[in-house]
């Protein structure tokens, strides 16, 4: 879990690094980012928002994203990825050829399907 104001001012790898680290590991990301800070403290070089680096955060890690203004609502957000985790379902397969290099994915449900179904946007084979 990530809470953060998205504001990046001390990283030493760059958000599509980290991502590409987190994917490795297969650890989803949840982020939490506060919408109270002023899109002008982000750094002039930035391509994205705040709230849109997070939010690219979670999709390719196969977590969710969060919006607060105050405590409550950050006591709301992380209740909701207690739940999520707590109940999740993990499902893995395994590729038919051996390879180090990205893959894509795709997930697709019923429409009569009362869940929700959350995955990371590619998978790195093992070797």
């Amino acid at each position: 879990m990530l809470i953060t104001d998205g504001v990046d001012n001390a990283s030493h790898l760059s958000i599509e690094q980290a991502v590409e680290v987190a994917r490795r590991v297969s650890v989803p990301v949840y982020t939490i980012g506060f919408l109270s800070v002023s899109e002008n403290l982000l750094p002039k070089s930035s391509r994205m928002t705040g709230l849109e680096v997070l939010r690219y955060v979670s999709a390719e890690t196969g977590g969710d994203v969060f919006a607060v203004d105050d405590p409550e609502e950050l006591k709301e957000a992380v209740r909701r990825v207690d739940v999520e985790l707590r109940y999740s379902i993990c499902w893995a397969t395994t590729p038919a050829r051996t390879s180090s290099t990205a893959r894509s994915t795709r997930s697709r449900r019923g429409r009569q399907a009362r869940f929700n179904v959350r995955t990371r946007s590619g998978f790195y084979g093992v070797r």
